[in-house]
């Protein structure tokens, strides 16, 4: 990897991961008017696990390829959520619409950076394979707090893991 390849993706990332602050701060916020779940510490334990796993990328053009792909997941729960109990709240609903945005930006970016460094198709669905198959087996321990707010979790299982955003 030249170096100015390198400046590209640590600048990708610092954007990327500014956005993600932003989110949090924001899904702190949702997180408040949401039902609280009863085994919180399992979920915090279950989360940890599985962001750690996507820590250990072989390559940076693997660990971009994960972003694209975990982002791309992301925009459809809060595709869902737009569409559920939760986005009928102007305030929620625009802050998930918003999260959803800024998702979709970073699949763009990222994905395209992800190839610009040489990541193949076949490893990039492969990738797509094992992020959305963990985060979907994290999520359905879950699955009827997504029922509560009016969304199919069996159906949103199924589009996270086909990918489609």
């Amino acid at each position: 990897m030249t170096r100015k390849t390198l400046h590209v993706s640590v600048t990708l990332l610092h954007g990327i991961e500014n956005d993600e602050t932003a989110h949090e701060a924001s899904l702190q916020v949702l997180r408040a008017n949401l039902p609280a779940a009863s085994d919180e510490h399992a979920i915090r334990r279950r989360s940890q696990a599985y962001f750690a796993s996507l820590g250990r990328a072989e390559t940076v053009a693997h660990h971009f390829g994960q972003v694209s792909q975990l982002d791309s997941a992301v925009c459809a729960i809060m595709w869902y959520m737009e569409h559920s109990a939760v986005g009928g709240n102007s305030m929620l609903g625009r802050l998930v619409e918003h999260i959803r945005h800024d998702e979709a930006r970073h699949v763009s970016i990222s994905r395209r950076h992800a190839f610009a460094l040489g990541l193949s198709r076949d490893d990039y669905s492969r990738l797509g394979e094992l992020v959305r198959g963990g985060l979907t087996g994290m999520l359905e321990h879950v699955a009827d707090s997504f029922e509560d707010i009016g969304i199919d979790a069996g159906l949103l299982f199924t589009r996270i893991k086909r990918g489609a955003l």
